[in-house]
């Protein structure tokens, strides 16, 4: 869409993601007498702005101290532990790993649970997901930059799809037997991964790793990936037990976002609106299937964007691209000049009216 040969400016001078934790709070019902839940997990509950109230838990560090920054861990569970009791989801995969090893494990892990294997993580429920985790960053002192996603089975294809959806969010992600669109994959090139698979798996084809894994080097990416010979399905307590595999988890730091993007989204697991780094969509044409997005900083004082299926979106940046607060800025969509003015933290763009103006184009 005409972005490929544009003049980057460095990314230095973007945004940074914006950080989510808010003041700090103590654990408050910590103990192993809390609805059947193991020793250090709380249970929590959420409302979500779709008016669904669904539980979760929260594994809390003993040592855990409000005023220093901590990792956080989100663990999805398989479709066997879908349900509304707030504990199944905490006893299969990563819950009893952390029951086992509570005093090496240096950071907090929030489980939420899907109502029904029918739902997946996504849709709706990839909105509340991503709610639940801005609440815990509200409830605890979290480290924005060390916020991790793991899964297995079901919540191993949610662990691909979330990261796809919100790779501005992310350090890195530890999927175990799952898989995704690959077509889709992309933005997660400089995503640090480790997957996991069972070559003797007779529930989700080892295949559909491999093809992402495949993709993610053939354009550039690093990930890591551990195929266990002898493992069917089941393999999630022989990958989270991998040596090194935690040491090297906390070690990876959020990315700074690029200035240059290319992405596809399928609205049907994709929930509108939804973020990419510095770019948010915010309405979507009706009935819509793909939304293609392209967008670039050509200069301190221009953005191009170029998009199919949007109606509505906005330029999210925290600081101004110029040194100067007051510097003009245009964003320029399809070649139509879409805003112009000075920097805000929040651009707001209605396409269908930037659509009337004329071409900004020689």
């Amino acid at each position: 869409m005409g972005l490929r040969k544009l003049t980057l400016i460095g990314i230095t001078t973007l945004m940074t993601a914006a950080a989510y934790a808010g003041p700090a709070k103590p654990a408050t019902q910590r103990a192993s007498r809390n609805n059947g839940l193991p020793a250090d997990f709380v249970a929590g509950s959420i409302t979500s702005s779709e008016g669904h109230t669904q539980p979760y838990a929260v594994f809390v560090p003993e040592n855990y101290d409000p005023k220093v920054k901590w990792p956080l861990v989100m663990f999805l569970h398989g479709s066997g532990e879908s349900g509304a009791d707030g504990v199944r989801q905490t006893r299969v995969g990563l819950g009893p790993f952390l029951a086992a090893y509570r005093k090496k494990c240096p950071f907090i892990a929030v489980f939420p649970q899907s109502p029904n294997a029918q739902t997946w993580f996504r849709g709706i429920q990839a909105k509340i997901m991503f709610e639940i985790l801005d609440k815990v960053q509200r409830d605890y002192n979290v480290d924005p930059d060390r916020i991790y996603l793991t899964g297995i089975s079901m919540g191993g294809f949610g662990t691909w799809e979330m990261a796809m959806m919100r790779p501005d969010i992310f350090a890195a992600l530890i999927p175990i037997c799952g898989g995704g669109p690959v077509e889709f994959v992309d933005p997660l090139k400089r995503m640090p991964i480790w997957c996991f698979h069972g070559a003797r798996d007779d529930r989700v084809p080892v295949k559909l790793s491999r093809a992402l894994i495949d993709r993610l080097k053939k354009i550039g990416g690093e990930p890591k990936y551990t195929e266990f010979p002898n493992e069917s399905h089941m393999c999630w307590d022989t990958a989270y037990a991998t040596q090194g595999l935690f040491p090297w988890m906390l070690k990876q730091r959020r990315a700074q976002p690029p200035a240059v993007m290319a992405v596809n989204l399928d609205t049907t697991w994709c929930p509108v609106p939804t973020r990419i780094w510095w770019f948010r969509v915010d309405k979507a044409e009706k009935g819509v299937k793909m939304l293609q997005i392209e967008a670039g900083i050509v200069s301190p004082n221009e953005i191009r964007v170029a998009t199919s299926g949007i109606t509505a979106c906005s330029i999210m940046l925290d600081k101004p691209l110029s040194p100067k607060d007051d510097a003009a800025l245009k964003v320029i969509w399809q070649g139509k000049v879409a805003y112009q003015g000075v920097w805000q933290p929040e651009i707001q763009l209605d396409l269908n009216a930037a659509a009337s103006q004329p071409s900004n184009e020689k």
